[in-house]
């Protein structure tokens, strides 16, 4: 149907009219969906187009394969400016994501990656203990602040998330296994796993930390598992000493070294032989770095010195075996900490570190189990070089081939992670309003209850001043719709004053309660109801209806379509309620959707995230209006009234 009818006699002027109201109206439209169209370009967008002030996404990748690993890339390891992982794996000094960003292609893998990648899952399954694993996918960079409940994290702690759910059904359980205090799984966090720099004993009585360890081990993806590199941890314990800083000049200067980047900076496995360097390596080894990244080479006499420190640690032979359960001569000295169960054995091991023959200690690193892994399955170099087509000098020389690994990865799971590049802010979006928040629940229930209450006490008040011949009933109605002119924040200092009164605020009554009466609801159906013949309502009271069957059998059938209407209004209405829901439900387990989305705005969400919730935001009332528009175009001319 044409907006304007069409002329009889089209002259110079209404032709005129038309070239210029219908650009008008295109004009409009525009203007009307542009904040929805830029809420949908926000939502496919990811940080990295927010930190670079792009309003519209750049969604280049989606048409060029090379663009779009680069982009898993991104996504794989970190939003978060300093790049350190990939850094590390890649041998780059990458200072921030749009320098990934910027690449064309993604780095060039030489000889046979594929091997080299299965070689090195392997490892991460069978041979590389949990203390030396973290999960990759873990900093979306979704806030700019640490909001504990809301600081979305990525899939990998979403997959331990998940585990606990799957295995305990309930957070209730997990409360009562663990000790905790989780209000939802959202709330779950990755325990803290032991840092390689710093000198710490884990519990391993900690069933928290223990539950982790057997997720790690045994519940994730091999591909998700991340080696923690020494080297970068090295390389953080130099740039920390005051006489080297961050200048690799005074690095190579100090060691008596010729490295030409920080990247080639690594943590030997033995004391070196040069004595600046042989300084280093010591103070690390015995005064910073974790005891389950270190390992000693238990010869006799090593072992004999650490029985006679025991007899020194402890005074007698009797407080020995206490600790151990056997005679001090048949103590063994546990080659790394992973092999003690019991803290007092712990404390001891990491004490004789301290006073050990130097030449005992060994740094036992994700890169040593992995070139010893090398060293057991391939045993020559020989047959290491037709494997992965390399072309190395020794076996130590092998770096750890996370870059093959990412590879592989993508090309096993390419179509599930370019599911997750364009949906992953709505996925983020509907985790938040599911499971982070009561919000769609609260707004669920007030929803439907403000509805139904709207459509009784609307109903019936404009059925009674249409059926009863009220003397002031004119004067009523013109006091409801005088009220109905007013905006509920011109009236919200007595509404709360009086809601705080009766005590009830934070609740879902404060919602309803203020707003379920209103003046043009019971004008629209009072209008329906003078619209219904007299004779039908003489009739049936001739055949024995009373009021209420009046009402409920003769009226309301004839006021369906505005039923509906005035239904969908109040829906519509009670959904988008913002000021009010803000003010009188400030306690966070009674937030509506709006007032959620306004809250997660404030914690200095990225736009992405926050286009996501906006626009699952805006499904239900526009679902609504997709079903409802018939009615609402019949509710625009108002029935006449019979005589």
């Amino acid at each position: 149907m044409p907006l304007l009818l069409p002329f009889k006699r089209a002259g110079i002027h209404e032709r005129v009219f038309q070239a210029t109201i219908y650009p008008g109206i295109a004009l409009l439209a525009c203007l009307i969906l542009a904040p929805f169209a830029l809420m949908g370009a926000l939502s496919f967008g990811d940080p990295t187009d927010w930190w670079a002030g792009r309003r519209w996404p750049n969604l280049t990748y989606l048409v060029n394969p090379k663009r779009l690993y680069v982009y898993y890339l991104t996504i794989r390891y970190d939003y978060w400016p300093s790049m350190t992982g990939f850094n590390d794996f890649y041998g780059v000094e990458v200072s921030d994501v749009d320098t990934i960003l910027g690449m064309k292609e993604a780095p060039r893998l030489s000889g046979n990656w594929q091997q080299r990648a299965q070689d090195a899952l392997a490892c991460l399954k069978e041979r590389m203990p949990w203390t030396h694993l973290q999960v990759l996918f873990t900093g979306w960079g979704y806030f700019k602040i640490e909001i504990p409940f809301t600081a979305y994290t990525g899939l990998g702690e979403e997959a331990w998330k998940k585990y606990l759910k799957r295995k305990y059904r309930t957070i209730a359980t997990v409360n009562e296994k663990f000790q905790s205090e989780f209000l939802t799984f959202a709330h779950v966090q990755v325990p803290e796993t032991p840092n390689p720099n710093l000198r710490q004993r884990y519990p391993l009585d900690d069933t928290w930390l223990m539950e982790y360890r057997n997720f790690l081990e045994h519940a994730v993806r091999p591909a998700w598992r991340l080696a923690q590199p020494s080297a970068r941890f090295y390389r953080a314990y130099l740039q920390s000493l005051p006489e080297i800083g961050t200048e690799l000049s005074r690095l190579n200067a100090q060691m008596g070294t010729t490295y030409t980047s920080w990247q080639d900076v690594h943590l030997p496995e033995s004391v070196p032989a040069e004595a600046a360097q042989r300084r280093s390596w010591e103070k690390y080894v015995r005064e910073v770095i974790n005891p389950y990244f270190l390992e000693i080479k238990a010869t006799e006499g090593v072992v004999a010195k650490f029985r006679k420190f025991l007899l020194q640690r402890h005074g007698t032979e009797n407080k020995v075996v206490a600790v151990y359960g056997v005679p001090r001569d048949r103590v063994s000295l546990p080659a790394t900490a992973h092999e003690i169960t019991a803290s007092s054995a712990f404390d001891d091991w990491d004490a004789f570190v301290r006073i050990a023959p130097l030449e005992s200690l060994r740094v036992y690193s994700s890169e040593v189990i992995w070139q010893r892994y090398l060293k057991e399955k391939y045993q020559t170099l020989e047959a290491l070089h037709v494997a992965h087509g390399t072309a190395l000098r020794r076996f130590e020389d092998t770096p750890w081939p996370q870059p093959a690994i990412d590879r592989l990865d993508w090309e096993e799971h390419k179509v599930a992670y370019l599911g997750e590049m364009v949906f992953k802010n709505y996925r983020r979006a509907w985790n938040f309003i599911v499971i982070a928040s009561p919000a769609l629940w609260n707004t669920a229930r007030f929803t439907l209850l403000f509805t139904l209450l709207s459509l009784f006490i609307n109903t019936t008040a404009g059925y009674a001043l249409s059926r009863f011949a009220l003397g002031p009933g004119q004067m009523v109605l013109i006091g409801f719709l005088a009220l109905a002119a007013f905006p509920i924040e011109a009236i919200a200092v007595p509404n709360f004053i009086l809601l705080r009164d009766l005590g009830l605020l934070n609740t879902v009554w404060a919602l309803v309660l203020p707003t379920a009466v209103n003046g043009y609801y019971i004008y629209l159906m009072k209008s329906v109801f003078d619209s219904i013949p007299k004779s039908y309502l003489e009739q049936a009271q001739v055949e024995g209806a009373d009021d209420w069957a009046l009402f409920w059998k003769v009226s309301l059938p004839f006021a369906r379509p505005m039923l509906a209407v005035v239904s969908l209004y109040a829906f519509l209405f009670s959904y988008s309620n913002f000021i009010w829901a803000l003010i009188v439900c400030q306690q966070r387990s009674q937030w509506t959707l709006p007032v959620f989305i306004f809250n997660v705005n404030s914690m200095e969400a990225a736009g992405p995230l926050l286009g996501a919730l906006m626009a699952l935001a805006t499904l239900p009332p526009l679902v609504v209006f997709v079903f409802a528009h018939r009615t609402l175009q019949r509710s625009l001319a108002l029935p006449r009234t019979y005589g």
